[in-house]
């Protein structure tokens, strides 16, 4: 049950990073100029589309698929679900996407390695990391600066779950 848990919360944090944000309260009322705007953000990829239409999955783990499907909803986008201790994939939706041209990870992956080097007990919540000259930081201000010069030191300390992905 462990194993199915890791996944999920796998899944949950490429949903939750792919979701867009709901818009303020008080924005319904104030009434907005709109300028011309394209229908795509990118040239041949719509905004909401059937994400599942051109997979084969006939090997993936149902469940997991039909959680995955769910979690990515009506939006353009693609999930992978590995297990965490196998490194055996249990489902990629969209897979057009997913096997294609790869996009920069930015900031989504520092959620990922934050929550490695904590399940390793390479570092707590608490634990100061050099940021700069005369600075430090910890996760919870790393986080919320987004600052990378910390999860650069994060991803360079030993670190097994860390060094899985980065070897």
């Amino acid at each position: 049950m462990k194993q199915f848990g890791k996944a999920t919360i796998a899944m949950l944090m490429a949903a939750v990073t792919a979701m867009p944000l709901p818009a303020a309260p008080g924005a319904a009322r104030t009434p907005v100029r709109r300028a011309r705007r394209s229908v795509a953000r990118y040239r041949g990829v719509p905004t909401f589309a059937d994400s599942t239409k051109t997979d084969d999955g006939a090997y993936d783990d149902p469940i997991v698929r039909e959680a995955a499907v769910s979690a990515l909803g009506r939006y353009n986008g693609a999930v992978v679900a590995v297990d965490p201790n196998t490194g055996r994939i249990l489902t990629v939706v969209n897979q057009k996407i997913a096997f294609g041209d790869g996009y920069i990870p930015c900031s989504t992956i520092k959620p990922t390695i934050a929550l490695a080097a904590l399940e390793e007990n390479v570092i707590t919540r608490d634990t100061m990391l050099k940021v700069g000259r005369r600075k430090y930081m910890n996760l919870t201000e790393a986080m919320a600066h987004s600052n990378n010069v910390f999860f650069e030191q994060l991803g360079s300390r030993e670190c097994p779950a860390l060094a899985k992905g980065f070897r």
